[in-house]
């Protein structure tokens, strides 16, 4: 009886630990498409534009965080496509908002992208909406430059940003 429990509690023991690996391994998925989109300025499509993506995003076994890196260039905004420049895209950094965080990196530092830093995007990276601080947003469709702009706020005399939870995007 005591040899059999012994068994049990090191089954357990070892099923934990590989749950506990698995959890932390995060398992990838190379992205490489061109998604058209839409630049909106004050409610009104003013052009269109694409964005390229080049790189990989992370899905973790057990949770929600998942993040993106790599090439998140945007046609019709030249600082986004300079060499080095590197996106990186955080889902569940802001806890039950299904709104994630888009920072920009090159060569080790944080340039100013005249971006507000947070963006609406399906986990298939195909729908999202994102806005530069001047108001311009870049959405692929109408619908999401509405979820966009009745739930993400920004403030250009402060810098601040207001965010609403919204639901998952598709």
């Amino acid at each position: 009886m005591k040899q059999q429990f012994k068994t049990i509690i090191k089954a357990a023991l070892v099923l934990a630990i590989a749950f506990w690996v698995l959890s932390k391994i995060p398992f990838n998925r190379k992205i490489n498409q061109e998604i058209p989109a839409n630049i909106y300025l004050d409610g009104v499509v003013t052009g269109e534009t694409a964005i390229i993506m080049d790189g990989e995003k992370s899905n973790y076994l057990f949770t929600e965080k998942e993040s993106y890196s790599g090439k998140f260039q945007i046609l019709s905004y030249e600082k986004t496509g300079r060499d080095n420049m590197n996106a990186h895209i955080s889902w569940g950094g802001l806890e039950k908002t299904n709104i994630q965080q888009l920072i920009y990196t090159t060569a080790g530092i944080f340039p100013d992208m005249d971006l507000v830093s947070f963006i609406i995007i399906n986990e298939a990276m195909t729908q999202f909406a994102l806005m530069f601080k001047d108001g311009t947003v870049i959405a692929t469709s109408d619908s999401l430059y509405e979820l966009y702009t009745q739930n993400i706020t920004y403030y250009p005399d402060t810098g601040a940003i207001s965010v609403r939870t919204i639901p998952k995007i598709e």
